[in-house]
């Protein structure tokens, strides 16, 4: 996150690389009263000067920071030859929704780690509040800006449109 500027400023394409640039988006949507959780694979590496790189206003006392450093599932995903076990990562993310930092007064959630997407939904119907990363974000963005693009191309295509359009969203 700390070289989000250097790294966009150095290609000619869009580039993200934290879902930590969601901070902005969820505290506008998120009553001031609340706080905003990030989950993260080593809270311990997650540093205020991360928070202010992502969204310079950050009150760094109301995000709250968790991660699954120390556990196995962290010892197991840390290996340069790791295999994920599934099981024990959605057990650890199960143990640490239990954490009492995470029910208190969280309003929403980022999930930092992409290692974390396949149990977001998960993660959302236990915390029960807003919860997002960045995987799943821009692929509902991107799937959403498809259909609006094929859309418009369709209907001056006449009775193909409705068979494009359906193949693009059945395929999202």
């Amino acid at each position: 996150m700390l070289y989000q500027t250097a790294i966009s400023s150095a290609v000619d394409i869009p580039t993200i690389t934290s879902s930590l640039l969601l901070l902005p988006l969820l505290a506008a949507v998120t009553p001031s009263t609340q706080k905003i959780a990030v989950i993260c694979f080593d809270s311990t590496a997650l540093s205020d000067a991360h928070l202010k790189a992502a969204w310079p206003q950050a009150d760094c006392d109301n995000i709250v920071k968790v991660g699954i450093e120390g556990t196995a599932a962290w010892k197991m995903i840390n290996r340069s030859d790791a295999v994920y076990d599934w099981n024990l990562i959605g057990s650890t993310l199960n143990d640490l929704c239990d954490k009492s930092s995470l029910n208190e007064n969280v309003g929403a959630v980022i999930v930092e780690c992409c290692a974390f997407t396949p149990f977001v939904r998960y993660i959302q119907s236990r915390l029960h509040c807003p919860t997002l990363d960045i995987i799943s974000t821009l692929r509902a963005l991107l799937s959403q800006q498809w259909c609006r693009m094929c859309s418009s191309t369709c209907e001056a295509q006449g009775e193909e449109s409705e068979a494009m359009l359906a193949q693009h969203r059945g395929a999202n």
